[in-house]
């Protein structure tokens, strides 16, 4: 019987990969790759001083030895941030880049707590602007997803975002009852219930319908 002859495997190949996978590691974690210039995008005012402070802590450091997602972690840990994320390369550059919560209403009684679009109530430094408020029932306490029965937060946050126009902001407050409905209290003027959030938007449209006929209807109703 022959004997089969033995494949002599080939040295080259798989020194040019070592000699390369050795070159990448050591600028990895070599100083010439070491942050030198870093950039942040999308920052508010308020943030600054703290973003600038990490990546103060990054400078020098060489790439291999920074964990980018401990980084966008402490970024996330203002909770106006939605999501941050941070890349740097060989050559010492890097971004960090933030995105933040859109709020669309203040809460009563609450100092500086907001709800943004999702829903979702933070504790903010954000200069928002005028917003409708919401009063949530008594016993509501917190952050949550849900105030009350019936009715998820970001369906009120949906709410905000949908009042007609020629509903004034600065003296809106949107309330929610402890069974789940909801009224839309316009200073002393008018008061508008929505009831549950079946068939919102036909609720919404109906009422920015009766504006659009009537823009001085809110004015013209006593409670």
């Amino acid at each position: 019987m022959p004997k089969r002859r033995r494949r002599k495997l080939k040295p080259g190949p798989i020194l040019v990969l070592l000699l390369i996978g050795n070159v990448v590691a050591g600028l990895k974690y070599s100083s010439i790759t070491g942050l030198t210039k870093a950039r942040v995008y999308g920052a508010e005012p308020f943030d600054r001083p703290k973003l600038e402070a990490l990546l103060g802590e990054l400078a020098g450091k060489p790439l291999g030895q920074v964990n980018a997602h401990q980084v966008e972690a402490d970024a996330l840990e203002s909770p106006e941030v939605l999501d941050a994320s941070y890349i740097q390369n060989v050559f010492g550059r890097s971004e960090l880049r933030l995105r933040y919560r859109k709020p669309v209403a203040r809460l009563e009684g609450r100092t500086n707590e907001l709800m943004d679009d999702r829903g979702l109530i933070y504790a903010s430094r954000q200069a928002a602007g005028v917003l409708p408020g919401v009063r949530l029932p008594e016993d509501s306490t917190g952050p949550m997803l849900t105030f009350a029965q019936g009715w998820p937060s970001e369906r009120v946050a949906y709410t905000c975002r949908q009042i007609p126009r020629e509903v004034p902001r600065d003296s809106l407050v949107i309330e929610v009852k402890p069974r789940g409905g909801l009224c839309l209290n316009i200073g002393q003027q008018a008061q508008v219930v929505l009831g549950s959030e079946e068939q919102l938007d036909e609720k919404l449209q109906k009422l920015k319908s009766l504006l659009d006929g009537n823009p001085k209807l809110l004015t013209q109703i006593k409670e």
